[in-house]
């Protein structure tokens, strides 16, 4: 009876531990394998990076320009809000002293 269950908790044993070394293989290849793809996707990841690159500094280039170009229409806008805009803070500053200079008194 003894012999029986030693001989079934050694075969349990053997078995997790052939489970173990099956698992610590199956990792070790994929390791290998997922190195193996790193090393042969390198030069499409590499193409694809310097493809980011040249497209988002072709896209501040056209930022920059398009700012260049518009730049005279924006300051010619703002000059000219500007007048009323100055003209109506004038009041309202005057308006606001008044108020504050009666309420003073």
């Amino acid at each position: 009876m003894h012999k029986t269950m030693f001989a079934i908790a050694f075969l349990l044993v053997v078995a997790c531990a052939g489970l173990g070394v099956l698992l610590l293989s199956v990792g070790l290849v994929l390791g290998v394998l997922k190195l193996v793809f790193r090393l042969a996707f390198l030069p499409i990841l590499l193409v694809g990076g310097l493809v980011k690159l040249v497209v988002v500094g072709l896209a501040g280039l056209v930022a920059v320009a398009a700012l260049a170009v518009a730049a005279p229409v924006i300051l010619a806008v703002v000059a000219v809000l500007a007048i009323p805009a100055l003209a109506i803070g004038v009041c309202c500053a005057l308006a606001w002293g008044g108020v504050r200079l009666v309420a003073a008194v």
